[in-house]
């Protein structure tokens, strides 16, 4: 079967798998395909709830159980409990120590790398997952996690990240050069007072 790349492949991979598509199994697909993050079953539920999506506890730990169980949703394990994704084909994990934050990314080997660890162990590699922990820094640009995975021999594509924000003007005194390039006599919004 294809990978599961939208929410209308969840819902189609549900009817495929005989699964009902129930009204909380809709929420629930719908939520983690609105977040792009991983979330505790506890979030799930509230999050439905502050939507005004009445749901039970009962109803929505079912729901995750049934889909992850299916493969339509990712289960991350935790020792604070599970973690519930969107992704459910093939991918590795950075797992951010200082937010708690689950990063997800594709990393492929070099094949010389596969066939060396099939070599020693006898095992056919036919899958893999990477978990990688660390720390925050400055936010790295997209092109060098790809960069990065190149000098490396393997590949690397970068992560699901919110686009970043336009960058903003310097602040300028109302009334000054500035501001008036900006093509205003009144005080700009952004402009701060000397």
């Amino acid at each position: 079967m294809k990978p599961i790349a939208t929410l209308e492949d969840a819902l189609n991979r549900c009817q495929i798998l005989g699964m009902r598509l129930s009204r909380q199994r809709r929420f629930i697909l719908e939520l983690l395909w609105q977040a792009h993050e991983h979330l505790s079953a506890r979030e799930i539920y509230d999050r439905l709830n502050q939507q005004g999506k009445a749901i039970g506890h009962t109803s929505v730990y079912q729901n995750l159980e049934a889909l992850s169980e299916r493969g339509i949703i990712e289960c991350v394990e935790r020792s604070e409990g599970r973690l519930y994704g969107n992704i459910s084909d093939p991918h590795s994990h950075i797992h951010c120590l200082d937010t708690d934050r689950i990063v997800d990314v594709y990393v492929e080997l070099p094949k010389d790398l596969i066939e060396k660890l099939e070599q020693q162990t006898g095992v056919k590699i036919t899958n893999y997952r990477i978990d990688f922990y660390g720390t925050e820094i400055a936010p790295a640009p997209l092109q060098a996690l790809g960069a990065a995975g190149g000098a490396a021999g393997g590949a690397i594509a970068a992560p699901r990240t919110a686009e970043p924000a336009p960058p903003q003007e310097p602040p300028c005194a109302p009334g000054s050069a500035g501001c008036q390039e900006r093509g205003t006599s009144l005080p700009d919004p952004t402009c701060v007072s000397p």
